[in-house]
């Protein structure tokens, strides 16, 4: 939720996995014009390898 109390966020339908999670970070990630920051738990799914490689490529990005 930002400062104008918006809050992004998707509905999917099935099983939430590490993909699904990477893929909305993505759309997330390209909209941001400010240094953001996103908090998450320790779940499974937010550390498979292939979650911390995008933590690489996102970073830069704000």
């Amino acid at each position: 939720m930002n400062r104008s109390q918006e809050l992004c966020y998707e509905i999917h339908p099935g099983t939430i996995n590490s993909q699904v999670v990477i893929e909305f970070l993505d759309k997330f990630s390209h909209n941001l014009s400010k240094p953001t920051v996103v908090m998450m738990e320790l779940a499974s799914i937010h550390t498979t390898d292939n979650f911390i490689e995008k933590l690489e490529e996102w970073e830069p990005k704000n």
